[in-house]
């Protein structure tokens, strides 16, 4: 039954890998997921929790990374 389960827990190969941490370390890719999350005409930009956004994030992180 183990082997079961952990093949029904096995994502598909394109998704086998955990690349999460790579969004924020590879340069490119941080500082586009960063504009695309402080971007106000983006619908979505709010915090997860359902959060107001909050503005002094907003200029402590582009202050923080220059954008």
């Amino acid at each position: 039954m183990f082997e079961q389960l952990e093949k029904i827990n096995t994502p598909p190969e394109p998704f086998e890998f955990y690349t999460a941490a790579d969004l924020w370390t590879n340069e490119h890719t941080s500082e586009r997921m960063l504009r695309f999350h402080l971007d106000e005409e983006v619908e979505f930009y709010a915090d997860v929790a359902g959060t107001p956004f909050r503005p002094e994030s907003k200029e402590f992180a582009v202050v923080t990374t220059k954008i």
